[in-house]
């Protein structure tokens, strides 16, 4: 009997949700045209019909798809790994944590600040950007906290910041939805 790990199934769910038509088509999965319409129905609405009804050959064609599809998982991501390694220094680390984002900060402060990181980043890789490191306009924060680094790393914390503002719209929405 086959194992299936959660990152099997999550890769399988992430080819299944990302996987076009002419992908398919291309393989002979799905018939080109009008006639492949019922086919790609089913791949979409009704995905245990679609696996039923394929021949074993085209079967492990499938598998074998979805198995080359899975190396482009999120989990695989240095950069998503790096930004949530951001988000729990921040908490951690310089005691950010959620409770102190919801008495310390007003709806958009964390956007605003990682937007500014962001403009930062595209500032110094655009050929066409200043490149200054200037503390924008918009910095939510006092400027002694405007500490710009590389742009990945500014590109990271704004990743961050974001997670953060996030949760912070999650929590409000929660709280007034159990008032």
């Amino acid at each position: 009997m086959a194992v299936f790990t959660a990152k099997m199934l999550r890769d399988l769910a992430y080819f299944y949700a990302n996987t076009e038509r002419s992908r398919l088509e291309s393989a002979g999965l799905v018939q080109a045209g009008k006639s492949g319409d019922v086919q790609w129905e089913r791949f979409n609405h009704n995905f245990d019909t679609f696996i039923l009804k394929l021949s074993d050959e085209k079967l492990t064609q499938l598998a074998s798809m979805a198995t080359k599809y899975a190396g482009t998982s999120f989990e695989d991501s240095k950069a998503i790994r790096d930004v949530i390694a951001e988000r729990f220094r921040q908490i951690n680390y310089e005691g950010w944590t959620p409770h102190h984002d919801d008495i310390e900060h007003d709806g958009g402060d964390l956007a605003a600040a990682a937007a500014s990181y962001a403009i930062n980043a595209a500032n110094n890789l655009s050929p066409h950007g200043p490149g200054d490191n200037e503390c924008p306009a918009f910095w939510s924060f006092t400027p002694g906290w405007w500490k710009p680094k590389s742009p990945r790393e500014d590109l990271v914390r704004a990743g961050a910041l974001i997670l953060a503002e996030i949760d912070m719209i999650d929590r409000d929405e929660a709280r007034k939805a159990g008032a």
